[in-house]
């Protein structure tokens, strides 16, 4: 009988935890706020709502959600997930509301030289070859998605090596959103108080 009591008991704590989800924190922050305190939201479901600064030209899997109030803050970076299988590049400058995990991604010092050391080798076995510049309708346009290409890379994992040293750290907090949904009823902003015309912060056009 008692092994029967424990048996039913067992059930019911596993059915239960499979139909928990994990809490949403309704708070809405905004990138700043995120950053600032990141460390008690790690794991954490948030709402964030901020200007949608750029999103990637390759994938259109990573937003940059700037801060609407300070045009100076480092935007937070969100990765597409749960519901949001891409961005859209329609988002760029609008009013985007977003909820997702926050999630902490450690940069060491081992992870960049490994870095380091597969690009020198992609650059040694690379041809010097002469880059022509194209003219005419493309002309003016950034070419390729990869930030500038390998020797910008480089610079930028150096760059980071040389700050870890510098301030004796262990690694980089790298804080960055995965994205769950978006808001199901959007912030609606308004363009100019005179014509009040409103933009979906959310439209997939």
């Amino acid at each position: 009988m008692k092994k029967q009591l424990l048996l039913i008991g067992t059930m019911a704590v596993m059915l239960v935890s499979c139909n928990t989800q994990p809490a949403v924190n309704e708070t809405c922050y905004n990138p700043t706020e995120v950053v600032s305190k990141a460390d008690s939201l790690i794991d954490d479901t948030i709402w964030v709502s901020g200007t949608a600064k750029h999103v990637c030209c390759c994938s259109k899997k990573k937003l940059m959600l700037g801060d609407e109030t300070d045009s100076t803050a480092a935007p937070l970076r969100v990765l597409a997930g749960g519901e949001i299988d891409t961005f859209s590049k329609s988002l760029v400058g609008e009013h985007v509301k977003i909820q997702g995990i926050l999630r902490l991604n450690k940069i060491t010092k081992e992870s960049l030289e490994s870095q380091l050391a597969t690009l020198d080798s992609i650059i040694a076995a690379t041809p010097k070859v002469e880059v022509k510049e194209e003219k005419g309708k493309n002309e003016g346009e950034k070419k390729g998605c990869n930030g500038g290409g390998t020797e910008k890379k480089r610079q930028g994992i150096a760059e980071k090596i040389q700050w870890l040293t510098d301030n004796n750290k262990e690694f980089i907090a790298d804080y960055y959103l995965e994205a769950v949904k978006f808001s199901d009823c959007c912030k609606q902003k308004t363009e100019t108080a005179e014509t009040a015309e409103k933009k979906s912060c959310c439209s997939e056009k």
